[in-house]
């Protein structure tokens, strides 16, 4: 985990810091673009944080992988690890949101500063749906790839067997 913090300060690799400005295309999170607050609403430091949680949510659901950001790239899974990570990134600002919430009643006059909860509740639902889904076809789809694939594993017949070692 120190390991995993430690690079939080600063991204080692261009494809990481690439990763976390894709994310901020998506999410649209530029301080030009921020009417309501000043700057961008997550820092690259927090989208990073993002990327270890979805990484460690994707790799600790069973079947257990210990895939990488550069590997799911590779297996072109980009728009599930975006969609992984802004929900990491969403459950962090519904948890300031919550915390600075403030219900105000004087006189018959109620006023509810900062409830974004209830939105952001709903586009998590969405997003996680969505996310799970694809989750658990990418994982399928790894672990028959890891049964037919090349290499040890998987469950071979006694045909392959006798093809190799040259009998068949």
């Amino acid at each position: 985990m120190a390991q995993q913090l430690q690079g939080l300060a600063q991204p080692e690799t261009d494809i990481f810091k690439g990763f976390i400005q894709s994310v901020r295309l998506w999410t649209r999170d530029f301080a030009e673009l921020n009417l309501l607050i000043r700057g961008e609403e997550s820092s690259d430091r927090m989208i990073a944080f993002a990327v270890y949680d979805f990484l460690s949510d994707f790799n600790g659901t069973p079947p257990f992988t210990s895939f990488g950001l550069e590997d799911l790239l590779a297996m072109q899974q980009m728009s599930m690890m975006i969609r992984g990570t802004v929900i990491s990134l969403l459950q962090s600002v519904m948890l300031i949101h919550m915390r600075n919430h403030l219900p105000f009643s004087d006189g018959g006059l109620s006023v509810q500063i900062n409830d974004k909860a209830p939105l952001i509740q709903s586009i998590l639902q969405l997003l996680q749906s969505q996310y799970e889904q694809n989750k658990r076809m990418v994982k399928t789809a790894n672990n028959i790839q890891g049964l037919f694939g090349q290499g040890p594993s998987g469950v071979h017949s006694d045909y392959f067997t006798l093809t190799a070692i040259g009998l068949y």
